[in-house]
């Protein structure tokens, strides 16, 4: 009886242990994090318009670009908590630029703070004080409304002095925690007869389970069947995260909603477009736009695209980790990431299905393989490199028998004439065959402006439509990429580098899951506790001998081969445009393929394997369980919504009517109006350049006779906006109608 109490007592010092180094280990990065994690001012923000706020502040020099720090403001009517890293010197003094333009601010709960968020000094609304092109300021119990006028270029407020009391600064570390854990190993100590029999208890346990699971088939050699339960309970978890989003997301405009757009002009008998522009993404909005309608499709495509990508790196995952078990988890670290449930531009992870449905079928059936990875560069121009290495990979393999393509039984030969079909009727309803040059010359322009407008070096508002500011200025007179490079290599080549410093950054954000902000650095803490833990176990077992025999890895495993090298080429382009996470998605594949690799290189015992499940399965139960869902929210802003609803009842189904505005070739087909026609103020067709001598209201009005003028942040704020003539429309007779972003006119 004693002893049996005794082994109890065990298992509660080391549970209890446990819990206290979680607490320390959290406490520790609390106070490592105060002390060398610097300082920022934290400022609450609402917005009626996006655009960059800076934080000026004085130290005993004055205020001087210097000494400031920038952020971007996104706008809307949802709140965004802005966080500026200033030094840890005294703030004698600070001052805030919300915008750079005129526009209205809601500002609450100012802070200063350390690196793990533990504020230091709260300002409460009434020690802010106006300064420079500042029409009213409101204050209220909790936040202050600030509206700035017309012409606003620099509007300043100011905050005072944000010195902390004395003594609050300092941080100590958990020395109570650290005694508290050394007591209970000095316990434990004295019962180590006792702790002794409880870990070999707990050993004997762990080889049960480990056997039974391996019976089942979950690590090694995965069966069919073990195959469709996990796919199953992947799409359970996926589907459960994503309702109710078409409650929720707002519609998106630009890329996507072109896209849909095209799709309703293939059902109209205009064609697929041409070969840069997603034309099999418009062939699947063709066939959804009939049952869901324009915007229903768009959310049909989002629960659709979504589910399936889940499902293919889950089977990715399975395939080059030979471990149902590592699939469902490092699956679930996709499920649950930020970018795949929030992204609104869906032809990037739609290309991705394509590719990872490639890489699952070439390995057997070589010709449907080749086949899809076509219809990923139907989907992506950018994966039309990986149809060619396949291509001739599967033309060298015929040569030198290195690697036997041939297509046996007629179930493989229906499946790959299905896909060849698919693509040769894609290809046949193209309306143009351009390689994509144009486009990719564009893409570079707009990332070049949005690089300098993250660095704050933009001089106007939206580098999307507005990036001729800077292009013409840098690089004067190109129309391709060879031409920028011999005008000025210099500026390219920052722009280049500055894409490879940020690729890191970039890829980690794919897996960022959508609750981060809430569960923060404990995750990587509790990741490290288990590593220890598992490292602790696995001490002692033999390893086998690793070789990297690379002419075995090319004949023996050619799909590992085409994940990776394919992925590096799909990702290239990305380099020199832009290094963001749309761009990066072939890592996603790519780094399955390199961890299988470097798995079957590893120890007879996968030990790295099952640390690495280990890590994934903490992330993905520490995302789902660390909050609510992520679309449950349903006060979330959906201004295009709005402004949709805006423009559908002054229209009152007038099919012939002419909508001019930013956005409004994106707005149409929304509208299920054909005859509408939506003109562009400020791009003209041919991708985005400014067209300077038409944007004045009166010439835009006499040419294009608009029947509504939608005016909203991005035209408004344009550095080409003509003000004046806007305000000449309440003359004129024009009515206005308020929308989210700005006003909706409508001619007399």
């Amino acid at each position: 009886m004693k002893s049996i109490l005794f082994r109890y007592a065990v298992v509660v010092l080391v549970l209890a242990m446990a819990v206290q180094v979680f607490r320390v280990s959290r406490d520790t990065a609390d106070a490592f994090l105060d002390r060398f994690g610097g300082r920022f001012v934290t400022v609450g923000m609402r917005s009626d318009r996006s655009g960059t706020a800076v934080v000026y502040w004085n130290t005993g020099k004055g205020f001087n670009e210097a000494d400031s720090a920038s952020v971007l403001v996104r706008g809307g009517e949802r709140w965004e908590r802005l966080r500026i890293p200033v030094p840890s010197d005294p703030l004698r003094a600070v001052r805030f630029d919300p915008l750079r333009s005129e526009g209205q601010v809601e500002i609450r709960d100012i802070r200063l703070e350390t690196g793990s968020g533990r504020p230091l000094l709260k300002l409460q609304p009434d020690v802010i004080r106006s300064g420079t092109q500042v029409e009213s300021m409101t204050i209220g119990e909790d936040r202050v409304r600030v509206v700035f006028p017309v012409g606003a270029d620099d509007p300043t407020l100011h905050f005072g002095a944000m010195i902390p009391e004395e003594g609050g600064d300092q941080v100590s570390l958990p020395w109570l925690g650290f005694l508290s854990i050394g007591i209970l190993l000095f316990v434990l100590f004295l019962m180590r007869e006792y702790t002794v029999s409880v870990v070999r208890a707990v050993s004997r346990m762990r080889t049960s389970v480990t056997a039974w699971i391996e019976h089942l088939g979950v690590w090694d050699k995965p069966g069919r069947a073990t195959l469709m339960i996990g796919g199953l309970l992947t799409v359970v978890l996926q589907v459960a995260l994503l309702y109710p989003l078409h409650e929720v997301l707002d519609l998106p405009i630009w890329d996507e909603a072109g896209t849909m757009g095209g799709g309703a002009g293939f059902l109209r008998g205009e064609g697929l477009g041409i070969l840069s522009n997603a034309p099999l993404s418009k062939l699947i909005y063709a066939g959804l736009i009939p049952l869901f309608g324009p915007a229903g499709a768009v959310f049909a495509t989002h629960y659709l695209v979504k589910v399936a990508l889940t499902l293919i790196v889950f089977l990715l995952a399975a395939r080059f980790s030979r471990s149902i078990l590592a699939g469902l988890v490092l699956s679930g670290v996709w499920t649950v990431s930020s970018f795949h449930l929030e992204f609104p531009i869906l032809v990037y992870q739609s290309a991705l299905i394509w590719f990872g449905w490639g890489l699952l079928a070439v390995g057997r059936n070589p010709l449907l393989g080749l086949a899809l990875f076509a219809l990923a560069a139907l989907t992506r121009l950018e994966y039309q490199f990986v149809a060619i290495l396949v291509a001739v990979a599967l033309l060298f393999g015929l040569l030198f028998r290195w690697w036997n393509p041939r297509v046996s039984g007629l179930k493989n030969w229906t499946y790959a004439g299905m896909a060849c079909c698919l693509v040769v009727y894609v290809s046949v309803n193209l309306t143009g065959w351009d390689a994509g040059i144009g486009r990719g010359w564009s893409a570079v322009k707009q990332h070049y402006a949005l690089r300098l407008a993250e660095e704050g070096a933009f001089p106007g508002n939206n580098p999307f439509l507005e990036f001729g500011l800077v292009t013409e200025r840098d690089f004067p007179g190109a129309e391709s990429l060879s031409e920028a490079a011999r005008e000025n290599p210099r500026a390219l080549f920052e722009h280049i580098s500055w894409n490879i410093r940020r690729l890191p950054g970039a890829c980690l954000d794919l897996f960022v899951p959508f609750n981060a902000g809430r569960l923060r650095y404990r995750l990587p803490l509790l990741a490290v506790f288990f590593i220890t833990a598992v490292g602790l176990i696995e001490i002692g077992r033999s390893p086998r001998r690793a070789t990297l025999d690379l002419r075995a890895l090319v004949v023996g495993d050619p799909v590992t081969c085409i994940a990776i090298l394919g992925g590096v080429l799909v990702i290239a382009p990305g380099v020199i445009v832009f290094a963001k996470s749309a761009y990066l998605l072939p890592v996603v594949p790519l780094g399955l393929a390199v961890v299988g690799f470097l798995h079957r290189m590893g120890s007879s015992h996968r030990v790295a394997n099952r640390i690495g499940v280990l890590l994934a399965l903490i992330l993905v139960m520490g995302a789902v369980l660390g909050g609510p869902r992520p679309f449950m929210d349903r006060s979330r802003a959906r201004p295009v919504v709005a402004t949709l609803k805006a423009i559908e009842e002054a229209l009152s189904g007038d099919d012939g009517a002419v909508l001019l505005g930013v956005a409004a070739t994106t707005y149409a087909p929304y509208l299920e109006l054909p005859d509408l026609i939506a003109v562009e103020p400020l791009v003209s067709s041919a991708g985005g350049d400014v067209v300077i001598e038409e944007v004045r209201f009166d010439r835009l009005i006499k040419r294009h006779d608009p029947d509504l003028i939608l005016i909203d942040s991005n035209w408004s704020r344009s550095a080409y906006f003509d003000a004046a003539g806007a305000a000449r429309l309440s003359k004129l007779g024009w009515t206005e109608t308020a929308i989210p972003d700005g006003s909706l006119w409508k001619r007399p």
